[in-house]
């Protein structure tokens, strides 16, 4: 009777994981997590391979759906059960990091950090070079040192969803021309002028707009057109702003808001949609990473940073 009994909980988890998979291939993310987790509870405890397996499915589906807390403990599962790669601790990682738990990222990046030191970089899928995994481990690491004083000190200033600019005493210093709702936005100080990346939905669509302002006096000393919505958060380097959205990347000069070089439409064929990560592999080569909307993968697009030329695309 035990025999049978275990018999069909193996065959329910086996269903449930098929179920999981389905919903998976079609961008379920919600619906594929509750079906792993339910093949997870009808998974034996013994069966520690399979148990971090599955662990890696939830964990993965709960990202991107947003349910931080949800993918960090399905993430410390898998590395419990011993099935976690390097990518997927650095993945964890940034998910502690995401959820505001700076002591446990720090040492997951340090982990992860040493692990590519030693060149330990399991990545089946071939989406991450090892460059690029330890730019987002290096980045998250100084993140996670540095998250706590951030969030002490608060932002100097605060945008309203009309456009208004808050400064540090609470006056409206200035207002942003939009003509609809200021959606998502991220802004940074360099010396005397105030950068705002953002979007500007009305009732017609969204668009997306940069620009330098002039912190004393409030004038708007250029606007530049980002082409695609959903702005990912931008990288400042040097005089530069690296910046990616729906099928875009481009690098704007931040002196006079021209382009040095950009691309559009990159989206088509259903690939490189949303540029959500951007990292330097080396001092030649920007890379651009966006989340494939119908799978667990990620597309890279790599640019030389000097000539703008685009080194390859996978």
């Amino acid at each position: 009777m035990l025999v049978v009994a275990m018999t069909a909980v193996s065959c329910g988890a086996d269903k449930n994981l098929k179920k999981g998979e389905k919903y998976l291939a079609i961008g379920e993310y919600y619906d594929a997590a509750t079906q792993f987790k339910q093949a997870y509870s009808k998974t034996a405890p013994k069966e520690k391979a399979k148990r971090g397996e599955i662990a890696l499915k939830i964990a993965l589906c709960n990202e991107r759906i947003n349910a931080t807390q949800k993918s960090t403990a399905a993430y410390a599962n898998a590395i419990r059960y011993g099935k976690a790669s390097t990518a997927d601790r650095l993945a964890y990682a940034r998910q502690l990091l995401k959820s505001g738990s700076y002591k446990q990222a720090e040492e997951q990046f340090r982990a992860v950090i040493d692990s590519l030191d030693n060149g330990k970089h399991e990545n089946a899928d071939k989406t991450l070079s090892l460059e690029a995994a330890m730019t987002l481990a290096r980045n998250g690491l100084s993140s996670a040192q540095n998250a706590p004083k951030w969030k002490q000190d608060g932002s100097r200033y605060k945008v309203s969803a009309r456009g208004e600019v808050v400064a540090p005493d609470g006056n409206v210093s200035f207002s942003i021309e939009n003509e609809g709702r200021i959606e998502t936005l991220y802004f940074a100080q360099k010396g005397s002028s105030l950068f705002l990346f953002y979007t500007d939905t009305t009732a017609d669509g969204s668009a997306s707009f940069v620009k330098r302002i002039d912190i004393k006096s409030g004038k708007t000393l250029w606007t530049s057109d980002v082409t695609g919505i959903a702005m990912g958060r931008p990288v400042i380097k040097g005089q530069f702003a690296y910046i990616g959205s729906f099928g875009f990347v481009g690098k704007l000069k931040l002196k006079n808001g021209q382009y040095d070089w950009k691309y559009s439409n990159l989206n088509e064929g259903g690939r490189f949609q949303k540029f959500q990560d951007i990292v330097f592999p080396n001092a030649r080569e920007a890379a651009f990473i966006a989340p494939h909307p119908f799978s667990l993968e990620s597309d890279t697009v790599v640019i030389n940073d000097l000539t703008g030329e685009i080194i390859r695309m996978n």
